[in-house]
């Protein structure tokens, strides 16, 4: 049986027979079952905004203590020009869809009661970041 210091000096012998490795650039479609020289990275952050994970309503809590808010607008994914949130005020937002500036958590419809314009949250348990995909949560931005 080997030392552990002796196991280690024939890997190390065995790697300087082997030589230098060198690398080749393949098309991705040529790269299965060779081993990656470097990390692939990704230059930009997925997702790039504040996602929702679910259908519901985005909040502004603010610290009113209230469980109605102003319902403002509503968002699907890939909408352009999102609002931003004030104080007491909520939006309709799709699953995947950005969250807009201001808001705080996103509650699922099936915890909300919607009234004309107003939504009453039936929940007491929300809390920031609640139900919101942060950005590069899935793959983060490296350089």
């Amino acid at each position: 049986m080997l030392s552990v210091a002796e196991g280690l000096q024939h890997v190390m012998e065995a790697v300087k027979k082997r030589g230098p490795a060198t690398t080749d650039t393949v098309a991705i479609q040529s790269a299965f079952g060779r081993t990656l020289a470097e990390d692939v990275t990704a230059p930009f952050p997925h997702p790039a905004f504040p996602a929702s994970i679910v259908d519901g309503y985005a909040l502004h809590l603010g610290g009113s203590g209230s469980a109605a808010y102003s319902i403002v607008s509503e968002s699907f994914a890939g909408a352009e020009g999102i609002v931003t949130l004030k104080p007491g005020e909520a939006s309709y937002i799709t699953t995947g869809a950005k969250v807009p500036d201001g808001a705080s958590a996103m509650v699922p419809v099936e915890q909300c009661n919607v009234d004309k314009q107003t939504v009453t949250i039936l929940t007491c348990d929300v809390s920031a970041g609640q139900n919101i995909r942060p950005v590069g949560s899935d793959i983060p931005f490296c350089d």
